[in-house]
């Protein structure tokens, strides 16, 4: 299931990686996971990067401890 995603931002134009406004954070998030997400799909879901720790965790059923990931949220639900 790969996972690519960029954290470059947008450069030279309003809304640069550095600022606050969403335009400045917004990248693709591709998923390829077969026989579970529908391909040619599109969701509106935020996420965060770091929200692929609390979902990998999910789908592999491995428990966090507490103290591990407290700002993850797990994307599946």
């Amino acid at each position: 299931m790969p996972w690519p995603c960029s954290t470059n931002g947008m450069r030279k134009r309003s809304l640069e990686k550095a600022d606050i406004w969403e335009g400045g954070h917004r990248v693709p998030f591709i998923v390829h996971w077969p026989g579970v997400v529908t391909p040619n799909s599109k969701s509106n879901q935020l996420v965060c990067l770091t929200d692929v720790m609390a979902t990998l965790a999910e789908i592999l059923r491995h428990p966090l401890a507490p103290g591990e990931g407290e700002d993850s949220f797990s994307f599946l639900g």
